[in-house]
């Protein structure tokens, strides 16, 4: 009786261990972020153009010269900039188990705004895009 016991216990423990460990999810793809842009100054947008980047250093090292979004995938302009908010496809990855436990979880995490006012001054933002379950939406005001 006993030992049944004890094979029993094993038996359900390897299968749960092989469910955890056994299967893995792979789960790639990207979700929209909703970039709201607003202007403290009464010198009005003309064009805004946001780009994602995978870590907010390789945002901000483009502040100095900002240019215009290198790719389409992960980028989006609006020239005339009329006021809506802009949504920029952000890269998602994560693995998840047969068990629902999640791991290896990534997201780009940096994101530069241009903006470029009717006189042609321009200026930019880098920003820290929040984590996908805590907000899928940010705003970027400018001076």
């Amino acid at each position: 009786m006993r030992k049944a016991l004890i094979l029993g216990i094993v038996v359900v423990v390897a299968t749960i261990l092989l469910i955890e460990f056994g299967s893995v999810k792979i789960c790639d793809g990207s979700y929209d972020l909703s970039v709201k842009v607003k202007s403290n100054s009464s010198a009005p947008i003309a064009a805004v153009s946001c780009e994602a980047f995978g870590r907010l250093e390789q945002a901000e090292s483009l502040l100095e010269y900002l240019p215009p979004p290198e790719t389409r995938h992960w980028a989006a302009s609006a020239e005339p900039f009329t006021g809506a908010p802009l949504i920029v496809s952000i890269p998602t990855s994560w693995r998840e188990s047969g068990l629902g436990r999640t791991w290896g979880d990534f997201q780009f995490r940096g994101l530069l705004v241009i903006v470029q006012y009717r006189d042609g001054k321009r200026m930019g933002q880098a920003i820290e895009i929040p984590h996908r379950r805590d907000s899928r939406s940010v705003t970027v005001e400018f001076p």
